[in-house]
């Protein structure tokens, strides 16, 4: 079993080979399993530092303790990238961590504009966040969803990635600034939260693109379908669910991995929607697993027990053909 150790290694690589542009991952329901944020790692450790460069740029000096014993050496040569940014930006932060005094130092970020009060407050809250404290943090970081610098905001965007979705939405989030315009750029990583998060805008403009754009995906088969539909659903109610019935789950022939994403999605809303809209999920499950056995296989696996449904499934078609 991995050691703390382990996990603060494996969880600081990840961070940074994510970088500017990390790799898609998303909340389990629509398509994958999240990657551990800065936060997460912060989280794992034990000493945290700020540092700056050397003026040879060959090392790091200490500047500020935030976490463990007092810090005045660090054997950590600094990255050819934090090298260039420093070239950029003279004087240039940078927070480091190491999990116990014989750990290695690893870079975590760069410390630009608010980012090292950030950095402080997670610290501050580091005891409550380990301990399982979701709703917390999600209040914490939806603050900084538009924030003016890059880095911030994506860090925000990552946090209420990995944020189940009842956790979500149960809170208050802002509008954000230049979402409709964010939604077209080719970022996989974010396009799945940045779905959701139009969902629960509660601006219905957002309905006619999330309509086309589901369509698209399904067309495309592409991994975050059940983004899009949880999304439709969140702002178009009843008839979002009955758009989803009516156009892909009636299809017998529709393949499965599509299949098993819009059913887990309409499952996710079971959970946490409005009593009108869950039942109407419940009726449209019941009348489409009693039509077709391969739809109520699926709905059996992210349902569960079907006998809620009262659905009795046919002998024939869907995905047994």
């Amino acid at each position: 079993m991995p050691t703390r150790k382990d996990f603060l290694a494996i969880t600081c690589a990840a961070v940074l080979a994510l970088g500017a542009a990390p790799t898609a991952r998303a909340c389990a329901f629509h398509g994958y399993t999240p990657d551990p944020t800065l936060v997460d790692l912060l989280l794992a450790t034990e000493e945290v530092v700020i540092a700056r460069l050397s003026q040879a740029g060959a090392q790091f000096d200490p500047v500020e303790t935030l976490a463990g014993p007092e810090v005045t050496q660090i054997a950590l040569r600094p990255s050819a990238q934090t090298r260039l940014a420093a070239q950029r930006s003279p004087g240039l932060r940078v927070l480091l961590a190491r999990d116990g005094s014989y750990g290695p130092w690893q870079e975590i970020t760069v410390l630009e504009g608010s980012m090292g009060t950030v950095m402080r407050s997670v610290l501050s809250r580091q005891a409550t966040w380990r301990s399982g404290d979701p709703q917390a943090r999600v209040a914490f970081f939806a603050r900084h969803l538009n924030a003016p610098e890059p880095a911030l905001r994506r860090l925000a965007l990552r946090e209420m990635d990995r944020a189940d979705y009842a956790t979500l939405r149960k809170s208050s989030l802002p509008q954000v600034i230049g979402l409709r315009r964010d939604l077209g750029q080719e970022d996989d990583a974010l396009r799945p939260i940045r779905i959701l998060l139009a969902g629960l805008s509660g601006d219905r403009s957002f309905v006619p693109f999330l309509t086309e754009a589901l369509a698209k995906g399904v067309a495309a088969r592409k991994p975050y379908l059940g983004a899009y539909a949880t999304a439709l659903i969140e702002l178009d109610g009843t008839k979002g669910v009955e758009t989803i019935a009516a156009r892909y789950l009636s299809d017998p022939d529709l393949a499965f991995d599509l299949r098993e994403k819009l059913v887990q999605a309409l499952a996710l809303q079971y959970h946490v929607a409005p009593g009108g809209v869950r039942r109407d999920i419940s009726r449209t499950v019941a009348r489409l697993s009693r039509q077709d056995s391969g739809f109520a296989q699926s709905a059996a696996r992210q349902f569960g027990s079907l006998n809620r449904f009262n659905a009795a499934p046919s002998t024939g078609g869907g995905a047994n053909r």
